[in-house]
């Protein structure tokens, strides 16, 4: 047996495999339902896409009506969230007889795997295989890793990232810029990897650039990545008569909160809380903002990671546009440079490495337990 895991990377797939057996084996010991385990808040409209497609209007009232305030969900509709999640659910459904449920939970673990897999391969390509099983096992025991099984879209849209920078780095721009596309497809903040991809094409190409050589054929594979969603903007204008739909509703949702202007919604969030259920509810949020702001900074000044990687713990600022940190844990979550930048910190101490994954997996195993039992922790 320890001859066959000197393949590190065949360990990393049997421990990501591991965990998800044991995170779905472990909640039927909490409730003997898969589907009421896994699926909740967000989830529950990505069944509904699913299942009845997107909605075709927008609410007869405006977002300050008291209708829309009474937790029923009656103003709120499904066409804020995006196509390809769901879409990959009714294909598994159709293909495997499954319910969509238990398809959506299928295709998240599944698609976990495979990220943490890919994590493993373009980590061990820019920096080291050890930093690379590090990064995949920190992956696959972080705290907030319980989402990456539920139905949500996370799984795929970590899956995706990884693929499109991994292509790139590999110079194969025309694969990066499909799985760009199908990346922007899961989530709109996925255009956002077109940043990293430009500071990656200009590290590799710095003296053809200068020279003002135009390369059309990566300049084309670059337009490709918001194509994802230009096509659901394009079809919601075709819906609901509204290319912007999917911002547009985030108003029925109270964001941003008080209609705040971006800019003055970011430090707002810090302090407001409402959304959030209660004030420790945003303590909690509070803790993982810090720590991500704290792990950038101090990633740049040490220059852990190169400039393509390091600017997408950035990202997390977009969801404090709406004026609130609810569910910013979960957005953190697909930050892959974190792992990679705790693993560059703690391959040189393997006393602290094993106590820090100790801790970050017991968390796993009580936040996954909150979860399933329906605590607001993350939506």
């Amino acid at each position: 047996m320890k001859n066959i895991f000197k393949n590190r990377l065949l360990l990393i797939i049997v421990l990501a495999i591991l965990s998800r057996l044991l995170l779905l084996g472990g909640s039927l010991l909490v409730n003997n339902n898969l589907v009421e385990n896994w699926v909740h808040f967000d989830g529950e409209w990505y069944i509904d896409i699913a299942k009845n497609g997107y909605d075709s209007e927008y609410p007869s009232v405006t977002p300050e009506n008291l209708l829309c305030n009474e937790g029923t969900g009656f103003c709120q509709r499904n066409f804020a969230f995006f196509p390809l999640y769901p879409m990959t659910m009714n294909v598994v459904h159709e293909i495997s007889g499954l319910s969509i449920e238990l398809s959506g939970i299928l295709i998240s673990n599944i698609a976990f795997v495979l990220a943490v897999l890919v994590l493993f391969k373009f980590t061990k390509q820019v920096f080291s295989q050890k930093i690379a099983v590090i990064s995949s096992i920190l992956l696959i025991v972080f705290p907030i890793g319980y989402v990456f099984s539920a139905v949500m879209s996370e799984s795929l849209f970590l899956l995706l990232l990884l693929l499109t920078l991994y292509f790139a780095f590999n110079n194969k721009y025309v694969l990066a810029g499909v799985s760009g596309l199908v990346l922007t497809a899961t989530r709109n903040i996925g255009v956002l990897v077109l940043i990293p991809l430009i500071f990656l094409y200009w590290q590799q190409n710095k003296k053809e650039i200068l020279l003002k050589q135009i390369n059309w054929k990566i300049i084309v594979c670059m337009l490709m990545v918001p194509a994802g969603l230009i096509f659901f903007g394009l079809y919601l204008n075709l819906r609901v008569n509204d290319f912007l739909a999917f911002i547009h509703i985030q108003a029925y949702w109270e964001k941003p909160v008080l209609g705040l202007n971006p800019i003055f919604a970011i430090p707002f969030s810090i302090f407001d809380y409402r959304l959030e259920g209660s004030f420790r509810n945003h303590l909690y949020n509070l803790t993982w903002f810090a720590g991500i702001v704290i792990l950038f900074f101090f990633s740049s000044k040490k220059k852990l990671l190169p400039a393509f990687l390091n600017n997408i713990f950035l990202w997390f600022i977009i969801p404090l546009t709406a004026g609130s940190m609810l569910a910013l844990p979960r957005y953190i979550c697909i930050q892959f440079p974190i792992y990679i930048s705790f693993a560059k910190l703690l391959v040189k101490n393997k006393i602290i490495l094993y106590i820090t994954i100790t801790i970050c997996f017991l968390a796993l195993l009580l936040l996954t337990l909150l979860y399933i039992k329906g605590f607001w922790i993350t939506v």
